[in-house]
């Protein structure tokens, strides 16, 4: 006011100044007049005063949750997702869930270990032939699993249907050819090569990496079941054909071989889809238990090498390390061939096809089937019986090396992205 002192005046003036440096504000522009000054105390006041207004805020809410709404002390539950620590309870969860993803891989391994630490227990299998259950079992099992819708919707797609039937069973098992030519390794592991590379597509491998990895499980489904029934005519024709040079008295009985297979594939399989097409109740239980089965299967195929490879070590039939890299070094190579053969067929035929139908066709050719390898492996040896169970030896290596190559291409982006 003009009544009041100059002395009172610059006092509080400069009490507002010490006060404005608290605030949690800058100046931007020096104050140069009493007008300038006000709007400025005013403004810096509203700001301040919202300041403190959302820190009360903030400290009235966490009290809050600390105490919970109903005022006592238990704190309020927190809704929000919280972070998964890594307790041991969670590591055993995730490892748990790992090895029932990856059980075959494991099993054969554990397998190949169990016979040659201690080969009493795969004796002992052996002696109740229990072995011997496992081809019927497996292809009854795949039997049971198979969805008919989605072999309807594979229907749909007639040319990479052909060209992938066509490859599985008639162009890459002359690769057989090629692995009889190595020098280097013994006549039993070399025709276990050779037949493994005569097999059709793997039974569940391809269409579970065409599930998690962007593919076309129909087209995967129907490329699997095609080959796998057609494989009951070109698989003797195939073995006999490459090894009937070697071993004169497998060309006399490839119709045997075919009467054996029709046994061990055919007819299982057919029952399996009989069952889960005429049962409804059957086909809820599979639909329900198709890890069980899964497991099952597994177990059944394991089985097999465990009896066999107990037997030969035995028998004192052991392998160098040597002959294991090497049969390591052409399971790497073989599936990265056959991969690239694929890619170059695909790109040929399939111009105008979408991309995951071409990343199934090369993901579903590249691969080769256990089971029906350990299969004719034990006819074999009924017409053969020189031949012992060092022969499944590269037939379980080849699965499980394919097993990783091909899912590593699968999750490559850089090169899956060439086929869309």
């Amino acid at each position: 006011s003009p009544s009041s002192s100059p002395s009172s005046s610059s006092s509080s003036s400069l009490r507002i100044r010490k006060r404005l440096r608290t605030l949690p504000i800058t100046p931007i522009t020096p104050i140069r007049s009493v007008g300038s000054q006000v709007r400025y105390i005013v403004v810096s006041s509203q700001r301040w005063y919202s300041a403190c207004n959302t820190n009360t805020r903030t400290r009235v809410r966490s009290t809050n949750e600390t105490k919970g709404s109903n005022g006592s002390n238990d704190p309020e539950p927190d809704t929000r997702q919280a972070t998964p620590q890594a307790t041991p309870q969670a590591l055993t969860q995730r490892v748990l869930a790992h090895v029932q993803r990856n059980f075959m891989p494991y099993g054969l391994v554990a397998a190949i270990c169990v016979s040659l630490v201690e080969p009493r227990l795969g004796c002992k299998v052996h002696q109740l032939k229990l072995h011997k259950l496992s081809a019927p079992g497996i292809f009854l099992i795949s039997g049971l699993m198979l969805k008919f819708g989605e072999v309807r919707r594979a229907l749909s797609s007639p040319l990479p249907l052909l060209l992938g039937l066509s490859t599985i069973s008639l162009v890459l098992p002359m690769s057989a050819h090629f692995a009889l030519q190595w020098p280097y390794l013994s006549k039993d592991l070399v025709y276990g090569m050779s037949i493994f590379l005569c097999m059709p597509t793997a039974l569940s491998t391809g269409v579970q990496i065409c599930t998690h990895f962007g593919g076309n499980p129909a087209l995967a489904l129907m490329l699997t079941v095609g080959s796998n029934l057609l494989s009951i005519v070109t698989i003797p024709a195939f073995v006999t054909f490459f090894l009937g040079n070697d071993v004169k008295q497998l060309s006399l009985d490839a119709f045997v071989l075919f009467k054996s297979l029709v046994k061990s594939i055919l007819i299982p399989m057919l029952l399996g889809i009989a069952l889960r097409s005429r049962v409804p109740s059957i086909s809820k239980w599979v639909d329900a238990n198709r890890k069980v089965l899964s497991t099952l299967s597994a177990l059944l195929l394991i089985s097999v090498p465990l009896a066999e490879l107990s037997i030969s070590v035995s028998k004192g039939l052991i392998l160098t390390p040597g002959e294991l890299l090497q049969v390591a070094g052409l399971g790497v190579l073989f599936p990265t061939v056959f991969i690239l053969f694929n890619l170059i067929t695909t790109s040929v035929f399939c111009k105008n096809v979408q991309g995951d139908i071409r990343k199934t066709i090369v993901i579903v050719c590249s691969l080769k089937t256990l089971p029906s390898a350990v299969m004719v492996i034990q006819k074999m040896q009924e017409i053969i019986p020189t031949l012992s169970g060092v022969a499944l030896i590269p037939c379980m290596m080849f699965h499980i090396i394919q097993t990783l190559v091909i899912s590593a291409f699968a999750s490559n982006n850089k090169m899956s992205s060439r086929l869309v």
